[in-house]
C-alpha cells in the first residue's frame, strides 16, 4: 500500500513538472541553432519541447536525464536515456549538431579569440630635400644643330635629352626609392643671355622645319668666337618607402652640364664652277 501511494505521488508530481516545463519552454534563436548551443528545454521550431526530467525512486536513486524512460531499478537508481551533457558533445558550427561547449565553438570559429589586432603601420615620416641629399639625378646631356658650331646671325637649335630617373637606397633604416622628373630647362648661351623653358626641344626634322629655323630652344649669336653653352635641368622629387605609394617632396633639385661650340661667319660668293667637284677652284 505504501509503495502504491509513492507511485501515485510520483505520477502526480511528474505531471505537474511536465506542465510547468512546457509552459516555460523558450524558443531557440536562429543564431543558437546555427551554433548548436540551444539550451535543454527549449524548442527549435516552436512546436516541439525537449524535456529532461528526474524521477525519484523509492531507494533515493535518480533517473538519468534525456529521452530514457527513467524507470527505477531494484537498487533505487533510475536508468535514464543517453542525454547530452553540456560541454561534452563536439561543437557544431553549421546548426546541424546538438550543441556543445560554447567556448569550444568560439575557439573553432576564431583560433585566437583573445588575441588583439596588430598595431597599424606608422605613417611615413616627413621627408625634405635635405634628407635626400645623398640621392641625386645624373648629369644631363644635350645636342645641337648644326653639330658643334653655329653661324653668326642664324638660329642654332639645342635639344636636351630628358628622362625620368629612379635611384634606390636606404633611409632611416628602411628601403627607399627616389624619383627625379624633369620640369624645366634653363639654357645659358655663353654670350650673357639665358632662357628658361618647360620643354626639352626637338630637332628641325621632328618639327618639320628647314635648317636654321627658329624653335622654342634655338638661339642666335651675333659675335664670332667659342661659346660655352650651359644646361641646367630642374627636377621634381618624389620618394616611396618599401615599394609603397609615391610621395612628392616640396621644392626641386637641379643638375647641370656644358658644351663648347664655335660661332663662325658664312659668306656667299659667286664662283665659276662647282666647289664640291673642285674645292680649289677660284672663289672656293
Amino acid at each position: 500500500m505504501r509503495r502504491l501511494l509513492i507511485v501515485i505521488l510520483v505520477v502526480v508530481f511528474g505531471s505537474t513538472v511536465l506542465s510547468t516545463s512546457s509552459a516555460s519552454a523558450r524558443v531557440c534563436s536562429d543564431a543558437e541553432k546555427r551554433l548548436g548551443i540551444c539550451p535543454t528545454g527549449s524548442t527549435e521550431s516552436g512546436s516541439g519541447v525537449d524535456i529532461g526530467a528526474t524521477e525519484q525512486g523509492p531507494g533515493g536513486g535518480s533517473g538519468g536525464s534525456g529521452g530514457g524512460d527513467g524507470a527505477p531499478t531494484d537498487s533505487g537508481q533510475g536508468s535514464g536515456g543517453s542525454g547530452i551533457s553540456p560541454g561534452t558533445s563536439a561543437p557544431s558550427t553549421d546548426g546541424s549538431g546538438l550543441g556543445g561547449n560554447p567556448r569550444r565553438i568560439i575557439t573553432d570559429l576564431d583560433p585566437c579569440p583573445d588575441c588583439s589586432e596588430a598595431d597599424p603601420p606608422a605613417d611615413a615620416p616627413a621627408i625634405t630635400l635635405s634628407d635626400l641629399a645623398s640621392f641625386s639625378p645624373s648629369r644631363p646631356t644635350f645636342r645641337m644643330e648644326p653639330n658643334g658650331w653655329m653661324l653668326r646671325g642664324l638660329p642654332a637649335n639645342f635639344i636636351a635629352d630628358p628622362r625620368d630617373e629612379t635611384t634606390g637606397g636606404t633611409l632611416l633604416g628602411r628601403p627607399i626609392d627616389v624619383r627625379f622628373t624633369p620640369v624645366s630647362y634653363t639654357w645659358t648661351w655663353g654670350d650673357g643671355t639665358a632662357d628658361t623653358v618647360t620643354e626639352p626641344g626637338r630637332t628641325w626634322e621632328e618639327l618639320r622645319l628647314p635648317r636654321f629655323s627658329e624653335t622654342p630652344t634655338s638661339h642666335v649669336y651675333t659675335e664670332r668666337g667659342t661659346m660655352t653653352v650651359g644646361l641646367d635641368v630642374a627636377y621634381a622629387v618624389a620618394f616611396r618607402f618599401d615599394g609603397g605609394d609615391w610621395v612628392t617632396v616640396d621644392g626641386s633639385v637641379s643638375a647641370q652640364t656644358t658644351l663648347d661650340a664655335y660661332v663662325g661667319s658664312a659668306q656667299t660668293v659667286l664662283v665659276p664652277g662647282d666647289c664640291r667637284a673642285d674645292p680649289v677652284a677660284i672663289g672656293c
